[in-house]
């Protein structure tokens, strides 16, 4: 038997027994181990050299229920069949907190009967990293991961230690310092009067912050759209958010990936009674799938409801995730945004969120910095626009109505279809940039049925052009179903477009009179007025067998002028509203 060995840290230990012996452990079921850290291997010693292994931390300092990956590592050339893993005091050399198991080639062991209070080896197969999640205790002090290897039977390395793990404060949701074990009391939502106070002082400090616009702070702002997050004492997450001008809720989403949908959120609502609300959804898309209970899980710690900005501080005990993939997961993409509540719940924002740069370690006291795709979604609409207001709309009016007018030889081909042809490809021109345009500003599908509408109408536009390649002649006998079906493809093409571009001023438009929704109205109303006014012509014309005078314009082309400036008009309103529109940014 070996005496129980004392050592000072925060531990990782790694103990493993691989070897035919009676008193090897190749399973990992190596509690006799618990204490002293060393394999029961009968007189085999440890090796007093510089082990070929190394432990790590993904953190330098921790407080109660922060979770920190411990990655063991073998150098280039080496393997270890068994390990132990603990985490100790560097005063009083105790097992502290406990581990989430993430490796397939471990399991958790209990010592001193508490579960999972080390990690160790599942079987002796040779490996060269392993990683599991320190779950941090309050009230321990500093601690170290003490790790003792084992490279085969008789060559095995003990008090592999990380660096030390500094002790920190607890921060409270409105970012003090809390005393080591404080519990925060838990209240019911309530609204205030008085401003709760929240600020960007302890951003990158002692919290994490992410604020839209950069920088801003809720303190001297009222348009400030914030959420800062930090561990908790007891553990969990402190959160403060401020923002939603105007009230209704302000939410901050967690997601693996810069795309709506499938993200975790945690929100503060304004309810109906006036009172502030702390909700947790799952969300699909643009759609809130799941509301989420919040239990016992979550304590109110102050809100408060002025001049219409909603500011609210809590402490959730929930994983950030509810999926299991994810649960023990620290980095995300973080969504900031806000909008109007739905019957007292987390409803559609009313803006497009501000998105992180990148993955955030939502533990690591960082000042996240955002993406503006606002901007790209100005062009892609504007684009949008162009080409089915104005060009697309000008190049079907000249192949429908102008053939007359227009006969006059430009390159070996009639004006009409010159101009006709050009218009055309300069709206597929602007769709495929356009589609481009929303796909690089990492919108995805969160727009419901208005991406949808856009994919058809970009593949339909696509093919046009490249189908009228292939036309028959003039005179051939089958060109009639040509006609038709590129006609009738022009005529799909037109009426999804306008669909989709309604959809998109409808996510643009945050106005209370979304007076742009009317005037695409406006434009589809003069829009028909003006073929009808062209058809009659055309039927009067035909039924009269007159010609009109060689000089002079003739009528269609007036006609086609007054088209041309009033789809101008509508169109410069649009491009108005849509570059006045602040719906990413404040």
């Amino acid at each position: 038997m070996y005496q129980v060995e004392m050592f000072s840290g925060f531990v990782v230990f790694v103990c493993c027994a691989l070897h035919e012996v009676a008193l090897a452990y190749p399973n990992g079921q190596i509690s006799p181990s618990c204490s002293n850290m060393l394999p029961v291997h009968g007189a085999v010693s440890p090796n007093n050299g510089a082990a070929p292994f190394s432990v790590s931390a993904s953190n330098t300092s921790y407080t109660a229920g922060d979770r920190i990956t411990v990655t063991l590592q073998a150098n280039s050339g080496f393997t270890f069949k068994g390990f132990l893993l603990q985490a100790r005091t560097t005063t009083g050399d105790a097992i502290v907190g406990t581990f989430s198991v993430t490796d397939a080639n471990t399991q958790g062991l209990p010592c001193n009967s508490v579960t999972n209070s080390a990690v160790c080896h599942k079987s002796s197969s040779k490996k060269s990293k392993v990683t599991a999640v320190w779950v941090a205790a309050s009230g321990k002090g500093d601690v170290r991961f003490r790790v003792t290897f084992l490279q085969d039977y008789s060559t095995f390395w003990t008090r592999v230690e990380s660096q030390t793990i500094q002790a920190r404060a607890p921060v409270s949701a409105t970012g003090s310092a809390l005393p080591q074990d404080t519990t925060e009391s838990t209240t019911s939502p309530i609204g205030h009067q008085n401003a709760l106070a929240i600020s960007t002082d302890l951003c990158g400090k002692q919290k994490t912050c992410f604020s839209n616009p950069a920088g801003c702070d809720p303190s001297t702002s009222a348009t400030c759209i914030l959420m800062s997050i930090a561990p908790a004492s007891g553990g969990g997450f402190a959160f403060e958010m401020s923002g939603s001008p105007g009230g209704g809720y302000v939410a901050v989403g967690f997601s693996d990936d810069t795309l709506m949908g499938n993200d975790d959120i945690y929100g503060c609502v304004l309810t109906s009674s006036g009172n502030i609300d702390v909700q947790r959804v799952f969300s699909s898309g643009r759609s809130i799938s799941a509301s989420l209970p919040l239990g016992n899980t979550v304590e109110y710690k102050s809100t408060s409801y002025t001049n219409g900005v909603i500011k609210c501080s809590f402490i959730s005990r929930n994983n950030i995730s509810t999926q299991a993939r994810a649960a023990t997961q620290q980095e995300f993409y973080l969504f900031l945004g806000y909008g109007p509540s739905e019957s007292g719940n987390i409803g559609i924002h009313s803006k497009i969120p501000a998105i992180s740069t990148g993955k955030v370690n939502i533990l690591a006291f960082t000042v996240v910095g955002a993406t503006n795709p606002s901007r790209l979604i100005h062009a892609h609409g504007a684009l949008m626009l162009i080409a089915w207001m104005t060009t697309g709309s000008l190049g079907m009016i000249c192949a429908r109505y102008l053939k007359s007018a227009a006969k006059k030889p430009v390159l070996g081909k009639n004006l009409w279809f010159q101009a006709h042809m050009f218009l055309m490809v300069l709206s597929v021109i602007a769709t495929i940039i356009a589609f481009i345009l929303a796909f690089v500003s990492q919108m995805g599908w969160s727009g419901g049925a208005h991406p949808v509408l856009g994919c058809i109408v970009m593949v339909l536009s696509f093919f046009q052009p490249i189908l009228a390649l292939f036309r028959p002649a003039p005179n051939a006998k089958r060109r009639f179903i040509f006609n038709w079906g590129h006609s009738l493809n022009a005529l799909v093409i037109k009426v999804l477009a306008v669909a989709a571009i309604f959809l998109g001023l409808q996510i643009m438009d945050t106005s209370s009179t979304k007076w742009m929704d009317k005037v695409m109205g406006g434009f589809l109303g003069w829009e028909a007025l003006i073929y009808i006014v062209f058809e009659i012509h055309a039927r009067v014309k035909t039924k009269d067998f007159s010609e009109e005078p060689t000089k002079g314009v003739k009528t269609e082309m007036f006609f086609f002028l007054i088209y041309t400036f009033g789809n101008l008009a509508f169109l410069i309103a649009l491009l108005v509203g849509i570059g006045a529109s602040d719906f990413n940014s404040n």
